[in-house]
């Protein structure tokens, strides 16, 4: 099983040590969610990462990182994704629902560090609330 372990974290011009700080958020985030993904799907998983860290806010998709990380979802090169928290996508729900939704086109599951399977019976319920305000 391919696990994509997305990872964003916008630096937002601060100040050098600051970078520090948000690079240690960061690499703890990335340990969560892979800690969560053993836990879910024990230890015969590949794991591929995607991470944007950079002058990306969060409230945009457009990042390199999860560019790549939606070219694996179409071409199937992965099997689930797996994000700390499902802000970690955007700060834009209805960025999380379009990706979502490609998500669930692909056949590929979401979970994140923090509520592990139950952010996607989450997005599965906001994505009917989306569909039905469209």
């Amino acid at each position: 099983m391919k696990i994509g372990i997305y990872n964003h974290q916008y630096l937002r011009g601060a100040c050098p040590g600051c970078y520090k700080y948000y690079l240690e958020g960061m690499k703890s985030d990335a340990a969560k969610s892979v800690k969560k993904a053993l836990e879910i799907y024990g230890n015969d998983i590949e794991i591929v990462n995607f991470t944007d860290i950079g002058p990306y806010p969060n409230s945009s998709i457009d990042r390199p990182g999860y560019r790549r990380m939606l070219d694996a979802v179409r071409n199937r090169e992965i099997d689930v994704l797996v994000v700390y928290k499902l802000g970690s996508i955007s700060s834009n729900i209805d960025h999380i629902i379009e990706t979502y939704k490609i998500l669930k086109e692909n056949d590929v599951h979401i979970i994140t560090a923090l509520d592990g399977k139950a952010a996607e019976e989450f997005l599965e319920k906001a994505l009917v609330e989306w569909t039905n305000r469209k």
